[in-house]
């Protein structure tokens, strides 16, 4: 018989594959393609030749190797594709002694009884087993095999093939691992997972989406359409009309219906591939009541701080006038006809109205910050406004003997509001001179540094220093003195305090008694109120 005999035989009784016969085929169309004539009627030696190196360039393609066992002489024979996938030297005799020594021992009676069942004339069966070989690797053989008969019906004849399964193998086993994980990872997530078609039809649901919708199991949830699901079987329409538009949603807010009948809100991250659509459904019902009275709550309090700054603008201005009042009538009594007395409570009145002005006035301060928070930011020049700062405080820096140093380049600039980092500084550094050390003059270090997000201060001083422990949830609170021994009223951080606030800043302190004090001031950058 010759090649395509051979090739014929095979294909018949189902032992090579139509894959193969293709590249069988392939593999002839190539040794033409070389001028190399392959004919088929009367074949010569040389033509033998030919079809042989055809053949065997098919089996090596398909990792397909072939075997002929002459059970009348017990004679088994292999092409050379069975001896690479077994990975043996050709001088061995092929016997099935030699592939039960490399077959894994637990799938031995499996080889065992196929045999048997080829010989008596089974029905043939492709089996499936692993192998060792002399190097050490593990392969997944695919074999299948035919019993020749002759006219009396006797077994004097078997052929099969053996193929090299192991990447399929491989990739089988891979892919079934990906399926359980997948499936592991659907079932245990906290969010509903579906697959269906753009027609409606449920092609998959997790059981926390069965849980989300009230049903019994995942076959009663895909027994229905997926409109029955929405509150509205628009919603899906719609929905699909976006998929279609932009080919993904995330976070799109829609509202479900239960078993029951019941609603719900949730979030939709959707993503639409060819008919089928993929989507991850989180019910928020729960987070959506809370936003909702979060922002019925901000309503309030900014309802309520609109009221507070109406009631410090009545306090601020519509005061001031009866007090300005007050202060002048007391400047314009004639103290000749007052005895000592009398004097004495004029005085009293003249400071109580000084300090109550003092009062007005640094609420007016406070207000006038909230007012003008709106402004539009400006470029500053950080050495110009310091230059602005040291020259408002030059009598008190000259009797102080103050130093002021810093690291500000010529080219230093920040988007802000020229008034307000004014008098941040100013205030800062004011402290720094008014609680300075009674042993040794001022040094007041100004550093700037910046980054893609912020721009950061550092006000550093050697004075007194503060009492962290006494002091540290006081710091920025109107009125407080934390040392009262030396004159001042308590609004020096409160106010830088107030107009950082209004940048969206940040100021933190650093203090040790006798040592001095680090402000440290944040500044985002682009910020616009």
């Amino acid at each position: 018989m010759d090649f395509y005999g051979i090739v014929g035989s095979l294909l018949t009784v189902g032992l090579i594959s139509g894959g193969s016969a293709i590249i069988f085929k392939k593999s002839k169309d190539f040794l033409k393609k070389n001028g190399q004539d392959v004919g088929e009627n009367n074949p010569s030696s040389s033509d033998y030749d030919k079809l042989k190196l055809l053949f065997d360039h098919t089996q090596k393609e398909a990792k397909l190797g072939v075997w002929d066992w002459d059970l009348n002489t017990n004679t088994l024979t292999w092409s050379d594709e069975v001896y690479n996938i077994f990975d043996q030297p050709k001088i061995i005799t092929p016997s099935i002694e030699v592939i039960r020594a490399i077959i894994f021992e637990d799938e031995l009676e499996d080889y065992d009884n196929a045999i048997k069942d080829a010989i008596k004339g089974g029905y043939p069966r492709r089996i499936q087993y692993r192998i060792k070989t002399r190097n050490h690797f593990i392969k997944h053989i695919s074999e299948k095999r035919e019993v020749i008969k002759d006219a009396a019906g006797v077994p004097i004849r078997v052929i099969g093939t053996i193929q090299d399964i192991s990447k399929q193998t491989q990739t089988t086993n891979y892919l079934f691992k990906t399926k359980s994980n997948y499936k592991l990872l659907t079932q245990t997530l906290p969010v509903g997972i579906y697959r269906s078609n753009k027609k409606g039809d449920v092609l998959f649901v997790n059981q926390t989406m069965v849980e989300m919708f009230g049903y019994n199991s995942e076959e009663e949830m895909m027994h229905h359409k997926c409109g029955t699901y929405y509150s509205n079987e628009n919603y899906r329409d719609n929905l699909i009309a976006q998929l279609e538009t932009d080919g993904m949603l995330i976070d799109y807010k829609i509202k479900f219906k239960r078993k029951d009948g019941t609603e719900f809100i949730a979030t939709e991250n959707s993503q639409i591939e060819g008919d089928e659509i993929h989507g991850v459904i989180q019910d928020v019902t729960e987070r959506n009541a809370i936003e909702e009275e979060k922002n019925v709550l901000i309503s309030t309090l900014q309802r309520q701080n609109d009221d507070l700054e109406r009631f410090a603008h009545i306090i601020s201005h519509n005061l001031r006038i009866p007090l300005v009042n007050l202060m002048g009538l007391t400047q314009i009594i004639d103290e000749s006809n007052l005895n000592s007395d009398n004097k004495e409570i004029l005085d009293l009145m003249r400071q109580s109205t000084n300090n109550l002005d003092m009062i007005i006035k640094d609420l007016n301060k406070t207000v006038s910050i909230r007012d003008k928070k709106h402004k539009h930011y400006q470029q500053v020049n950080l050495q110009e406004c310091l230059s602005t700062v040291e020259q408002e405080l030059e009598e008190v820096i000259i009797l102080s003997q103050a130093r002021i140093e810093t690291n500000f380049e010529e080219t230093d600039e920040i988007l802000s509001i020229p008034g307000f980092l004014n008098n941040i500084f100013l205030q800062v550094i004011d402290n720094s001179i008014k609680f300075k050390h009674k042993d040794r003059s001022p040094v007041i270090n100004v550093r700037y540094e910046s980054d893609e997000l912020e721009h950061r201060f550092a006000i550093e001083d050697n004075g007194m220093g503060i009492n962290m422990t006494a002091y540290k949830d006081r710091l920025f609170k109107l009125y407080e003195k934390l040392h009262p021994q030396i004159e001042g009223r308590g609004v020096g951080l409160y106010m830088a305090y107030n107009h950082i606030n209004a940048l969206k800043g940040k100021i933190t302190l650093e203090s040790q008694l006798d040592h001095g004090t680090t402000v440290f001031i944040s500044i985002p950058k682009e910020t616009q109120l």
